[in-house]
């Protein structure tokens, strides 16, 4: 189980921890492997059900009771996780990590005495514990943001950004020049060979946005058409095409290099190997999305073992992006966020990025911005399913309708009616943003 998963085969995780349970019924822990492993690969409601009648029966660890709550949240059930985080709380008053999640699964107002309680615990938090430091700076910002105390989110969030870079070392640097060498790789090739037949004959619908520009919304639109099954951040096409390493140009020379001695068509193996782990997902036939973000170093790569696919990419303002971001607490694959000018330099190279797969591979990709997205949504949608090769269907307005699981930090947004709150959200905090602001406009990607 841990080699499926540290490979990225979630289904193959869940196939042997599913084994393991059937084995051992009414083992506490078989059935938290099991509830886990469902939860990676985007079935947070199975994994929370499955856990939810033992946690009940008390026979949970408080660590297990923990995770559960997360489970909850990405089920959609964000009220029952509070409850459930609250219930742990006596037990654990001054626990970082609980505030955190009870902070997560709440919209504060005013005066509410949970904002002093967590200032004081943020206040005893030495700069030594950064995980610890990071959660409580992150629950205590989530709460300044929610009552629109601008100078108190400042604070906050900076120091949330330290502690995460005591936690997460990043060289921006070296990540960009990689960045630029999986598109020198790819611009060294020849064009791939025209799609055979109507590009909306594909089954996978890659969606492709840098992280809090509105894929998750996409993915709930698509998924809402009675066509399509929406797959979340799918770790498919990561693990079909792992040959590649990181897809820079020696890697990839190298291993077009052994195809050619071999006589096979590299491409189509790739292709072949996503679409069979797809099958064991979807089923054969499925039509489905696919939003792992760091599908955009794969562009070139997609089109080419997928030539049928279909590719959107949705765009937002960069600020608004960056803020987001900015207010996130996300893991060590994504280090770039714990300071404003990582942000910028990562949004900077995710959008020369896909300028130059538009370049390289023109009418392959389908644009869509956020804002249109929100702000009109009667007229956005269909037209955006139409460039997809897809019939109109009314229920792709009401996404916030969809009962699937959604396994990233939007998971309380995408319950929400479509609606433009969001747009130009960064301007109801200047001060939080002036650094933003200011490291986008270096990059480029400012006014």
């Amino acid at each position: 189980m841990q080699l499926a998963e540290r490979v990225g085969d979630d289904w193959a995780a869940v196939a042997v921890a599913r084994r393991l349970h059937d084995e051992l019924p009414g083992d506490a822990q078989a059935a938290f492997l099991l509830a886990s492993a469902l939860t990676e690969a985007g079935l947070a409601d199975e994994g929370a059900a499955l856990l939810v009648p033992l946690a009940d029966a008390g026979v949970l660890t408080s660590n297990q009771q923990f995770k559960l709550t997360r489970m909850l949240m990405f089920a959609g059930q964000v009220a029952e996780a509070q409850r459930r985080a609250r219930e742990l709380l006596p037990a654990n008053p001054g626990s970082q990590t609980l505030w955190e999640r009870i902070a997560q699964t709440k919209s504060f107002r005013p005066g509410d005495a949970d904002i002093d309680t967590m200032r004081r615990l943020f206040e005893r938090t030495p700069e030594t514990r950064p995980a610890a430091r990071s959660a409580i700076a992150v629950a205590l910002a989530k709460a300044y943001v929610d009552v629109g105390d601008d100078a108190a989110a400042d604070v906050a969030l900076e120091a949330h950004a330290a502690a995460n870079r005591a936690r997460f070392p990043f060289d921006l640097e070296a990540w960009q020049r990689g960045a630029r060498s999986i598109l020198t790789a790819f611009e060294a090739l020849e064009p791939p060979r025209p799609a055979a037949g109507a590009i909306g004959a594909a089954r996978p619908i890659f969606i492709i946005g840098p992280p809090r520009s509105g894929t998750s919304l996409l993915d709930q639109v698509f998924s809402r058409h009675p066509l399509i099954r929406g797959g979340g951040e799918l770790r498919c096409f990561l693990l079909a095409s792992r040959e590649l390493g990181g897809f820079t140009a020696p890697e990839v020379g190298s291993w077009l290099a052994r195809a050619s001695r071999e006589s096979v068509d590299p491409w189509h193996e790739i292709g072949r190997r996503y679409l069979g782990l797809a099958e064991e997902r979807f089923g054969e036939g499925a039509c489905f999305t696919d939003k792992l973000l760091s599908n955009v170093h794969r562009v070139g790569t997609i089109v080419r073992a997928l030539p049928q696919a279909v590719i959107v990419h949705i765009t937002r303002d960069p600020l608004d992006v960056a803020w987001s971001c900015w207010r996130a607490q996300f893991d060590a694959d994504s280090a770039w966020s714990s300071s404003q000018e990582g942000i910028a330099g990562y949004l900077q190279c995710f959008a020369q990025a896909m300028r130059v797969w538009g370049e390289l591979h023109p009418g392959r990709i389908v644009e869509v911005a956020y804002e249109n997205l929100v702000r009109a949504p009667e007229e956005t949608i269909p037209r955006l399913l139409r460039a997809c090769g897809l019939d109109d269907n009314p229920a792709t307005r009401e996404p916030h309708l969809s009962r699937r699981a959604v396994n990233t930090i939007s998971y309380a947004q995408v319950r929400e009616p479509i609606h433009a709150r969001r747009v130009n959200a960064a301007g109801d905090f200047p001060l939080a943003t002036r650094k933003l602001a200011a490291a986008l406009e270096r990059a480029g990607l400012g006014g």
